[in-house]
């Protein structure tokens, strides 16, 4: 039977894990406590003392919570693609929003973009020697050498916007991985990408597709563009490039006619866009994207918002920083959006039904 002191240390509990703003590990050491404690009575302990001793734990719990945000914490950015920056405010942002201010009680070291991957171990060695607390990277490779730098070292890594995890071989799966890293990978825009561009361009059947094989999220992502394209009876050109003199050749001379161009993921294709747009205004086709790249002239795009991924990825490094491991953190993916860009499309002469607009959630003019 509860008896008035057990009722008095439940009621204070309940309180303070309701309005104490504790983390959910120290809510559930709480619940454990509450649960856990013994009364022997009024009559043998009185009320007070029992209600002192269990401030004095609950002391002792929150001040190894509060530790957490008095410490000042180092984190090192890796990135290749200067494009790529909007994806760091977010993350800061969203850090600042959880008590980690810039100047206060946070750091960043960055080194991005870096020239070009050469640059990627120097850069990734560097920051490790000043004792970073955490690392996020930016790219395949740059994730595939953080994860081999960081060997024998407490030091997580978080990640974006990596196309295919498990493909590039940086995991397993996406739930326990076991690896010392966690993030949010942008593979899965591309069937809808695709049905946009048919829904707002019906008469597409050849589409033009450049890519360098040698830029590991385009192979990926090219593999998902052909199964979704066989399913809608689109057919592919594809051109195989490797440097910006072959891309703007196959651009200003496609192999064959098309109807509509490509943009793949990728370090190499994103920062060449204005290469792609010049074509689809001069050829008078629409161009299409799963890159999320509609402010910068992509006609139509379905893909994350980098601001949004890099909270999305700021909430994962929260978690790291107050101790939580990166192994018992499951892969991530962002939302995706409708983005267009009416501009370059008037430029090309297509045509957006008012329907379609309704249904953007992102709209460039």
């Amino acid at each position: 039977m509860v008896n008035e002191s057990q009722e008095a240390v439940h009621e204070y509990l309940d309180n303070r894990v309701e309005y104490g703003g504790l983390s959910a590990t120290y809510k559930k050491n709480l619940t454990h406590s509450k649960q856990s404690l013994v009364y022997p009575g009024p009559d043998f302990i009185p009320r007070r003392i029992l209600c002192v001793c269990l401030l004095f734990v609950i002391g002792l719990m929150t001040g190894c919570e509060n530790e957490h945000s008095r410490k000042n914490y180092t984190i090192g950015v890796v990135c290749l693609n200067g494009k790529l920056l909007s994806i760091v405010d977010g993350f800061k942002g969203r850090l600042a929003e959880l008590g980690h201010v810039e100047g206060e009680n946070i750091t960043y070291l960055s080194e991005c973009p870096l020239k070009d991957k050469s640059h990627i171990k120097s850069a990734l060695d560097g920051l490790i020697a000043k004792k970073v607390d955490l690392l996020f990277t930016m790219s395949t490779p740059i994730t595939k050498k953080a994860l081999k730098a960081t060997e024998g070292k407490e030091i997580p890594i978080v990640f974006t916007p990596v196309y295919n995890v498990v493909g590039s071989g940086l995991v397993d799966n996406l739930l326990n991985h076991g690896k010392n890293i966690t993030g949010v990978q942008v593979r899965g825009s591309t069937p809808k990408t695709l049905e946009w561009l048919l829904t707002i361009s019906p008469t597409v059947q050849n589409l033009l597709v450049p890519i360098n094989e040698a830029d590991p999220a385009a192979g990926f992502g090219l593999m998902d563009l052909q199964e979704a394209a066989e399913k809608l009876g689109v057919r592919l050109l594809i051109a195989k490039v490797s440097s910006t003199e072959e891309l703007t050749a196959v651009l200003k001379h496609p192999p064959e006619k098309m109807d509509a161009i490509w943009i793949l993921h990728g370090n190499y294709m994103v920062p060449r866009l204005h290469l792609y747009i010049e074509a689809a205004t001069r050829y008078q086709v629409p161009l299409a994207s799963p890159t999320a790249q509609y402010k910068q002239g992509v006609m139509i795009t379905y893909g994350q918002r980098y601001e949004r991924t890099g909270g999305q990825v700021g909430r994962l490094a929260h978690k790291l920083l107050h101790g939580v491991s990166p192994k018992d953190l499951p892969i991530e993916t962002p939302d995706f959006f409708l983005g267009l860009n009416l501009k370059t499309a008037e430029l090309a002469g297509i045509s957006i039904s008012d329907d379609v607009l309704r249904q953007a959630e992102d709209i460039a003019r």
